[in-house]
């Protein structure tokens, strides 16, 4: 409306700036590259310990299944022998290249008999025995019994058993070094891939957590980022000028931020802030809505019918008319 003056009065809203798809958070993209690499990470030892437990398991049944075959033809071995010795003894035999034991003991089931005509105490046959590597003879079963009763003669013999040979032990734990040295490997890889896997995703996120917290030739203070504009413009063109940056115009909280952008400044130079007079109420307002505090406020300059905007000169705020052009100085935050 036109005033009794003659004057034309401008009433100018604050607006609060536009979300772009140009303003990511400067420090977001590497933050991204640290999760992967560290989910990658978490997959890569998720599957190593899949992968450890699936090899031990199988490990575990191959040698369940070794030694079940091992069983199983020790026991047609020993039944195939045991044939043919009997087929020998039947020659006038005994000595068979298939008789595991010494010679002159007869084979039978697991075991190996003597049969030796001495006169002997029962303590001098258990030392006899001892002597020769066995133990008198010790029937468990009734086949044992049986079979010892066809194997001996006509004449009372003092009869012994032979030990069984321990089990070659190196022969065992073959099977367990041949099966277990893939996987051992692989997961030697997988463990190294992942260790430079985080090494990677470290030396990205102290990278990038100080190098690009702020855009590139911002100035960073705190959780903030500044950008001074040696361009003339109007307040209200400064404005919009920062919002298209994803900015504002800048934010004065207290006198340490004002020294600290007054170092930053040409101090015979004014810079628009986002600071401006309520036309009604003639209070001082920041583009938020907030006022500035009690020492911040501004300056007063020469009254005029045209709306009043701050600027910063000098370490100080002075108010201007809004038209009035000078630099200008954006913030947003790190």
């Amino acid at each position: 409306m036109q005033a009794e003056d003659g004057y034309m009065t401008l009433n100018i809203k604050t607006q609060k700036p536009a979300v772009t798809s140009d303003d990511p958070t400067a420090s977001s993209w590497w933050r991204v590259m640290a999760l992967t690499l560290l989910t990658l990470c978490m997959g890569m030892v998720v599957g190593l310990v899949a992968l450890g437990i699936m090899s031990v398991t199988q490990q575990n049944y191959l040698q369940a299944e070794k030694e079940k075959l091992s069983g199983t033809l020790q026991r047609l071995a020993r039944h195939f022998c045991q044939d043919l010795l009997k087929q020998a003894e039947k020659k006038g035999s005994v000595n068979h290249k298939c008789n595991p034991c010494d010679p002159n003991w007869r084979y039978y089931g697991d075991s190996c008999y003597g049969f030796f005509k001495h006169n002997l105490t029962w303590q001098e046959g258990k030392q006899y025995c001892s002597d020769v590597n066995a133990t008198l003879l010790k029937i468990t079963s009734r086949n044992i019994l049986a079979g010892v009763s066809d194997m001996h003669e006509e004449e009372i013999y003092t009869s012994l058993q032979w030990d069984n040979p321990p089990p070659n032990s190196s022969q065992k734990c073959a099977c367990s070094h041949t099966c277990s040295g893939a996987w051992r490997v692989v997961m030697v890889i997988l463990c190294i891939s992942c260790m430079g896997l985080l090494a990677t995703s470290i030396f990205f996120g102290i990278k990038f957590e100080k190098c690009s917290a702020c855009p590139e030739n911002w100035i960073k203070n705190g959780e903030s980022c500044y950008y001074v504009f040696t361009n003339w413009k109007t307040w209200l063109a400064s404005q919009e000028y920062c919002w298209k940056t994803g900015s504002s115009l800048l934010h004065i909280d207290n006198k340490e931020e004002m020294d600290f952008i007054t170092s930053k400044i040409e101090r015979s130079m004014g810079y628009w802030v986002g600071l401006s007079q309520d036309e009604v109420r003639r209070t001082w307002l920041w583009e938020d809505g907030s006022p500035p505090s009690s020492d911040l406020l501004p300056r007063h300059q020469p009254q005029s019918t045209n709306q009043v905007c701050g600027y910063l000169k000098s370490n100080s705020l002075f108010s201007s008319n809004c038209s009035s052009w000078k630099y200008l100085i954006c913030e947003r935050r790190a």
